[in-house]
């Protein structure tokens, strides 16, 4: 008996359509047939042309032999073994890239230790159904059970992505994604800097990319065997170095697609600086003004010469539909800001942690850096050409 009774819904409608579940699967013999009954009174009764590819990671349980013995039994499971642990980014990535995409238009990603009630690939699927145009359906997961850690290590994640890359979707971890095998394949081969997560970069590099995509809730259930409040897969111990790599592989991949416009910004704050130290050279030397009053007018001198090689050069064919004068504005506010951000950094490390003033000088410019960059441009000159999603 379906559990679904609508014989209109555009998923009943489309049998010729063939889906590839993809699962990868690391240490989950107790679980992993569980997980496939479900799936196939959910999702395979009702969807004769779909096939489950279960990708096994090296476990050393009994994974492998359970996966077998369901190949056996079901035509419509793919069973791959491996020899070695890759790790999960690895193994997800191959995964994909195995699948026939002559064969298959549709990959649907889920995780193999129950989280994801196969019910609700139908909300996926009925909406990418909806709009030929559509390339990703993503899940974002409501009451995520999961320990407190893990939700605010997400969370940060989550944020500093937003910031970086603008993402089409709020939920840029979850893992339960369907997906034209196209544009997952052309996606997942570009992942190369995360050891532990794959989707953070995945959804980095996708919204990157003239892609539409959009996002539905799903609740989202405990993992079968977990403890609440514990994680069966991160320990508190591995969060540190987990966090370290991915925030690494974030900023690793923001610097790729971005390197050229982030050196030329570079190089423009050098020569801003030159013209600080040029300025007020000659206003106090050559025209004897007081040098507090030469700096300042030397400081808004750069911050013009700033503006106006950025503006031509640095962000040229991202500029918003803002006249000059307002976007010049913008960026004197930035650079103001950018100059409180500078001292406070400095005299947090130099007054409240005793650091080396210098020191502290030197991470205070690196990160007013960092803020100007951002901040000119996601406000100065924000682009009007944003991404269908």
């Amino acid at each position: 008996m379906t559990l679904y009774q609508n014989p209109t819904s555009a998923a009943e409608e489309s049998f010729n359509a063939k889906v590839a579940i993809v699962m990868p699967v690391y240490n989950e013999g107790a679980t992993i047939e569980s997980t496939v009954m479900e799936i196939k009174e959910k999702v395979i009764s009702r969807m004769p042309n779909a096939s489950i590819f279960i990708f096994e990671d090296g476990s050393k349980d009994n994974t492998k032999e359970a996966i077998i013995a369901l190949a056996d039994r079901f035509p419509w499971i793919r069973a791959h073994t491996s020899p070695e642990r890759k790790g999960y980014p690895r193994a997800v990535k191959d995964a994909i890239a195995s699948i026939d995409e002559s064969e298959y238009g549709y990959i649907v990603f889920m995780d193999s230790d129950g989280q994801y009630d196969p019910n609700d690939f139908f909300k996926l699927w009925d909406l990418m159904l909806s709009d030929n145009d559509l390339d990703i359906v993503m899940a974002r997961r409501t009451n995520r059970a999961e320990p407190a850690y893990r939700v605010i290590l997400s969370s940060g994640l989550r944020v500093i992505e937003k910031v970086l890359f603008s993402p089409p979707c709020k939920d840029v971890t979850s893992a339960f994604r369907l997906m034209k095998t196209g544009v997952a394949k052309e996606i997942a081969r570009q992942v190369k800097y995360s050891k532990y997560n794959f989707w953070l970069e995945f959804t980095a590099r996708m919204s990157k990319e003239n892609y539409r995509v959009m996002e539905v809730e799903i609740p989202y259930r405990s993992r079968e065997g977990e403890e609440k409040g514990k994680s069966k897969v991160y320990s508190v111990k591995r969060m540190p170095r987990i966090l370290r790599n991915e925030l690494g592989a974030v900023f690793r991949t923001w610097l790729e697609y971005n390197k050229s416009q982030f050196s030329k910004f570079l190089g423009v704050g050098i020569s801003g600086s030159a013209v600080i130290l040029l300025l007020t050279y000659l206003l106090t030397n050559i025209l004897n003004q007081f040098y507090i009053v030469s700096a300042g007018i030397a400081i808004e001198a750069s911050i013009i010469w700033a503006f106006f090689l950025n503006d031509r050069w640095t962000f040229k064919g991202t500029e918003s539909n803002s006249p000059w004068y307002s976007r010049l504005v913008r960026y004197n506010l930035v650079s103001m800001l950018g100059l409180v951000i500078n001292e406070l950094i400095l005299l947090t490390l130099a007054v409240v942690f005793r650091w080396y003033y210098l020191l502290g000088e030197v991470i205070g410019i690196i990160g007013a850096f960092a803020f100007n960059y951002l901040a000119n441009l996601k406000w100065t000159w924000r682009s009007t050409s944003r991404k269908l999603h």
